[in-house]
């Protein structure tokens, strides 16, 4: 959860649900001598703003039901011949399914009304007819098919250790008849495709937590988390590539199968990420709340 700058909204939640239906990095094997293995998820993601309107609606969220296919490629731990810690090299090839809507019901563009089932299926009530998109109840939807690398190396070991990671992926917004397809003309203005890279950096622990503080479990250990994200959406039509950029800072306090609660602060740069609102201009400084569970 998160406040921001921008005046035009209160407040910002994203909630992340994940069934994780098979996961073979629990293989004592894999933690031994390294390998190749597999991990099938589901995932609920979504995206929730309020908006400083007139009377503070929560508008055009994000409902994305996924399911992910990894395959990891592990290296042999390096410290033969002593206690394994696991591997500290990690590649993933990642394959993905999903469907992402705002679970609006008005035409796409504002100042039009539905006369069929499609979202351009509509007419228009002014003239010359407004091109510009409903941000208020305009739907939104696609079904895409995703692809990603990435990978992860530990530096260091113990109390010194640091983890950086980082990813690129790509996702292909399918073009099809069905309802839940991204229209031709929406897609022409968002792009067949969006790329997205990002690399984080964990760096060692800052401070050891006991329980006198409040929320955090005892052996708990106090971290600082440095983040870069972007996006680029391509195959627009009578438009160049547009995208978004996002540097962020996390203070990150970690216990082992445990909770990891923290706080962030993120400046956000180009278009808004927000479904419908992807041609609106969001530059802001973003504060707020993370929970992330642990491993078990």
């Amino acid at each position: 959860m998160s406040l921001t700058t921008d005046r035009r909204q209160a407040f910002e939640a994203d909630p992340a649900l994940h069934l994780v239906l098979w996961n073979g990095l629990e293989d004592p094997g894999l933690q031994e001598s390294g390998g190749v293995t597999t991990s099938l998820s589901m995932s609920f993601l979504g995206m929730f703003r309020l908006l400083r309107e007139d009377s503070t609606p929560v508008r055009t969220p994000t409902y994305e039901p996924r399911a992910k296919l990894q395959i990891f490629a592990a290296a042999r731990p390096e410290d033969a011949g002593a206690a394994p810690r696991g591997p500290r090299t990690l590649a993933a090839l990642e394959l993905s399914v999903g469907h992402r809507s705002n679970g609006q019901q008005g035409c796409a563009l504002t100042d039009h009304l539905r006369t069929g089932k499609g979202d351009f299926d509509c007419v228009p009530l002014t003239d010359p007819p407004s091109e510009r998109l409903d941000l208020s109840a305009g739907s939104f939807t696609t079904n895409y098919l995703g692809a990603a690398v990435g990978g992860l190396r530990q530096l260091g070991a113990g109390r010194g250790r640091a983890i950086l990671s980082a990813r690129s992926s790509a996702e292909w917004n399918v073009p099809c008849g069905l309802g839940a397809c991204m229209p031709a003309q929406m897609r022409r203005r968002y792009g067949a495709v969006v790329g997205r890279a990002s690399a984080e950096l964990e760096l060692p622990a800052l401070w050891h937590l006991t329980r006198a503080l409040p929320l955090v479990a005892a052996h708990s250990e106090l971290g600082l988390r440095l983040g870069l994200a972007g996006s680029r959406h391509l195959g627009t039509v009578a438009r160049p590539a547009f995208g978004d950029l996002a540097a962020e800072v996390t203070l990150l306090a970690r216990a082992p199968r445990s909770l990891g609660l923290g706080l962030f602060l993120r400046r956000q740069q180009g278009r808004d990420p927000l479904n419908i609102r992807f041609e609106e201009r969001l530059d802001a400084w973003m504060v707020g709340f993370v929970a992330e569970p642990g491993a078990p």
